[in-house]
Parts: C-alpha cells; sequence; structure tokens
C-alpha cells in the first residue's frame, strides 16, 4: 500500500472516531491531554527539586549521625552533579536515536532505584553511589522532558507548558523542605526524606509505559509519518493534526540542509552566546549554594535546631515556587524579555546582616 493511501485511511479513520463528540468536547479533552502529558513529563522536574531541596535538611541529619566531614559532606552534594552532567550529555542523542518515550521512562527507573538505595544505606559509600545514580536521572530528564513537551505542545501553549518543567523544580524544592519538616523528628527521618521520592517517580514510570505517546516529531523523523498522525489527532483534532504534521516534515526537511557553518554567522552566534549566558549567569548567581545549604546557612544565623533551620528554609522555597507560578501565567501574554528584565531586579543586591 503506499504511503499516500495508507494517509488517507488513517484520515477517515481518525474522522470516524472523532465524530463521537462535538468540537468543544474535542477541545476541552485535548486540552486536558496537553497539560497531563505536560504534567506528567514535568514529574522529572519536580524530582530534580525535591532532589535539590532535600539536601538542605538531610545532610544536617546525615552529617551528625555518620559524623561526616565538610569535605564528605560536599561530596554528597556534588556526587549527583556531576553524574548528572554525564547523563544530561547522553541523553541527548540516545533519545535522537532511541526517542523521547525510552528515555524518560530511564530517568523515571533510576530515580526509584537511586531513592531507594539512599534509603537503605548503612555507609556513606552507599550513600554515594544513590546520589550518583539520582544524578543520572537528573541529567536525563532534565535534558528530555522540555524537548518532549516542546514537541508535542503548539506554538500558542508552548511557553507556558514548558514552564511546567521550572514550576516543577520549584515545587520539588517546596515539597522536599515541608516534608523534611514533617519528618525531622522521625526515627530514621533522613531515609523518609531521601526515600519517599521515589513514590512519585515509579508513578511517572508507569504513566510513561502505559499512556504516553511518542513525539510525534521523533515518529516522523523515525520514518513513522501515520503513527505521529494519529498521536496529533489526540492532542489537536484531525484537520490541525495534518496541518502541523505537515509543519514538522517540513522543518525536519529545512533542517537536513543546515549545516554547522550556520552557527558561525552573525546573528546565530550572537543569539547562542545570549542563551548560554543566560543559563550560565543564572547558576553562577549563586542559587544553588542557597538552595542546596539553606538549612545549613541557617543554622550559621543562630538558629541551631533542624527543626528550626529547615522550617525557616520552607519561605526561600515558597518565594522561588510563587515566583514560577507568576511567570507560568504570564509568559505568553507579556513576552519572555520583559520577565528576564523583572528577573534581574533583585539580583544587584547581596544579603546584609541585621
Amino acid at each position: 500500500m503506499c504511503e499516500s493511501h495508507r494517509m488517507l485511511v488513517l484520515k477517515d479513520e481518525i474522522q470516524r472516531c472523532n465524530q463521537s463528540g462535538t468540537a468543544t468536547d474535542r477541545g476541552e479533552k485535548s486540552k486536558l491531554l496537553y497539560f497531563c502529558l505536560a504534567g506528567f513529563s514535568a514529574i522529572g522536574g519536580f524530582l530534580f527539586g525535591y532532589d535539590t531541596g532535600v539536601v538542605s535538611g538531610a545532610l544536617l541529619l546525615i552529617s551528625k549521625q555518620l559524623s561526616l566531614s565538610d569535605f564528605c559532606q560536599e561530596l554528597f552534594v556534588a556526587g549527583a552533579l556531576g553524574t548528572a552532567a554525564i547523563g544530561a550529555l547522553c541523553a541527548g542523542p540516545l533519545s535522537d536515536l532511541l526517542g523521547r518515550k525510552p528515555l524518560l521512562a530511564f530517568s523515571s527507573c533510576f530515580f526509584v532505584i537511586g531513592a531507594l538505595f539512599l534509603a537503605a544505606a548503612q555507609s556513606f559509600s552507599v550513600l554515594l553511589l544513590g546520589r550518583a545514580i539520582v544524578g543520572v536521572a537528573i541529567g536525563v530528564s532534565s535534558t528530555i522532558a522540555p524537548v518532549f513537551i516542546a514537541e508535542i505542545s503548539g506554538a500558542s501553549k508552548r511557553g507556558a507548558l514548558v514552564t511546567l518543567i521550572n514550576l516543577g523544580i520549584t515545587a520539588g524544592q517546596l515539597g522536599a523542605y515541608v516534608f523534611c519538616y514533617l519528618v525531622v523528628h522521625a526515627s530514621h527521618g533522613w531515609r523518609w526524606m531521601l526515600g519517599v521520592s521515589a513514590v512519585p517517580a515509579f508513578f511517572q514510570l508507569i504513566a510513561i509505559v502505559v499512556w504516553m505517546p511518542e513525539s510525534p516529531r521523533w515518529l516522523i523523523k523515525a520514518g513513522s509519518p501515520e503513527k505521529a498522525l494519529s498521536v496529533l489527532s489526540r492532542l489537536c483534532g484531525t484537520d490541525e493534526a495534518i496541518k502541523q504534521k505537515d509543519e514538522i516534515i517540513a522543518v525536519l526537511e529545512a533542517e537536513r540542509e543546515l549545516s554547522i557553518n550556520l552557527l558561525l554567522t552573525r546573528q546565530v552566534l550572537f543569539a547562542l552566546l545570549v542563551g548560554l549566558g543566560l543559563q550560565a549567569f543564572q547558576q553562577l548567581c549563586g542559587i544553588n549554594t542557597v538552595m542546596y545549604y539553606s538549612a545549613t546557612i541557617i543554622t550559621f544565623a543562630g538558629y541551631t535546631t533542624p527543626s528550626a533551620a529547615i522550617w525557616l528554609s520552607n519561605f526561600v522555597a515558597l518565594a522561588n515556587t510563587l515566583s514560577t507560578l507568576f511567570c507560568l501565567l504570564l509568559i505568553d501574554r507579556i513576552g519572555r524579555k520583559l520577565l528576564l528584565h523583572l528577573s534581574c531586579i533583585g539580583l544587584p543586591y547581596p544579603p546584609v546582616d541585621a
């Protein structure tokens, strides 16, 4: 059967399915499906944020129970970051080869395994192993989840849906601080802190394997346009699905004609440097230090009990989450540049002693 005939047959099947509901019903279902897909993908961001936040509280308890030196504490924090870099570097080529869905499932598996290692650890070496496994999951998830969300979402929804990743990160940090405060006095409290992240990771894994479709862009690139059309029809209806499929094919054909020399042109190189610079300055401003060591920093200010330090850390995470939610609501309305300018207002003002 020729390619054009297969596409016509598939289109007829999709139209028959779509006739079972009104256009309004299909629109509401499509919108719900968009956010469900993006939400399940953003769980990786939540787990990334949870890992960032939980270290702040768990470190206070682990360092005392295992009598960790400052170097060991630093190694515990940095262990996941090193393997996250490796995971991020490998995730792109592997996702092009295997697809977005298998890589997301892989990261969920590693989140579960790493959390269980951390919860059951009886020595510092096992803790480091658990952190390394979690780091790989963070690197893969933080690379593939935004790509997957961008590839399934239309242009009008893309900004808000991709921002769900950042909202998931900040919500995970807040959730970590709250949970740490709730179990700080529990027996083996730090094990609960580090191990509970296996629960959302497990549910994400089930959702990916059972329900989540593959990226339509990757399906077309892999030579399965009929499967891509089927996925797109679930997201936006038959007519729009055909239009988006044709647009994806056109973009992929244009990409084949591009070369590395394009990056050296003045306009593209400038945009690339701006993008890389924004990412670099976002990290170099010190926010990672604040989030990983917030409870420890607060103890230096005189709040020596773990519960008080963890409780006050909640306000740092809450401010972070609320500002991300603010951006999520406005990013597609007022644009990226204005929000970026607003975010820079507080950076020149370092904290001072009262």
